[in-house]
């Protein structure tokens, strides 16, 4: 079982407009908690015993949380305005050394898109069904269901076997082909994401695909996302977690 986790944090949230003003995307708050105390808490309870949050925007409002858990510290990349995803992962290079479960401070899901990545094995990332949600991110394997490639254009792939969630389980080898390839990159652009370095690690890694059927789970990135969230998304969650009969507890410390 994988120990540590690392979310990514350093976006702005620019396209949440009026929404997002003062704390970055995940300080919003859906129900009683914003979405990265529910990742904490949901990481926590699926083994998870050290999280690494790469910063940017009001990095601040990150340190002071990690300041209150004990398994929690914050690793800041320092051209966060001017970069994407893989540049903030990139920065933390140096603090990880092991297998990790990588996610988006953005993503409101249930538990079980943690539960179904802790119970494989090797590099697999996180799939579902279509969302018809806007912006997704569709994911093109071959005949035994390995990554190939990833668009938000679907008409450049020729097959979709899911939509990209944003949660994946890297092995440290894995890890190292993705900062190697960004490094060479970085020497020219530092706008490189982590879906574009994957599809490149592919060519010569087995990235396993896994689809989650009827996985309830969205991203936040405009008030669209957000109204969805709300209205459909956290209440379809707190209803299939008091029809399992879990106990749902803030403690995560």
């Amino acid at each position: 079982m994988i120990s540590t986790a690392i979310i990514l944090a350093a976006g702005s949230g620019t396209r949440l407009g009026n929404s997002l003003t003062d704390r970055p995307k995940g300080f919003m708050k859906i129900g009683d908690e914003t979405l990265i105390e529910r990742s904490l808490r949901l990481l926590r309870a699926n083994g998870i015993d050290k999280v690494l949050i790469g910063t940017g925007h009001l990095a601040e409002m990150y340190e002071a949380l990690a300041s209150r858990y004990d398994f929690v510290s914050c690793v800041y990349s320092d051209a966060y305005a001017t970069s994407d995803s893989m540049y903030t992962l990139y920065q933390m290079r140096d603090h990880i050394s092991s297998d990790v479960l990588l996610l988006e401070s953005d993503l409101l899901y249930e538990d079980r898109a943690l539960t179904s990545l802790q119970q494989s094995t090797g590099d697999v990332i996180l799939a579902s069904e279509a969302s018809r949600a806007g912006d997704e991110v569709f994911i093109q394997t071959d005949a035994d269901g390995y990554l190939v490639d990833m668009s938000k254009d679907r008409s450049t792939l020729s097959s979709v076997a899911g939509e990209l969630v944003g949660i994946s389980r890297l092995t440290s080898d894995t890890l190292q082909d993705m900062f190697c390839f960004a490094g060479e990159r970085f020497q020219d652009d530092l706008n490189l994401d982590n879906e574009q370095t994957l599809v490149a690690v592919a060519a010569s890694r087995k990235l396993s695909i896994l689809v989650a059927q009827n996985l309830i789970w969205c991203e936040i990135d405009d008030a669209c996302h957000l109204k969805r969230a709300t209205q459909h998304i956290y209440p379809a969650i707190c209803a299939g977690e008091l029809a399992d009969g879990k106990s749902i507890t803030r403690n995560v410390r």
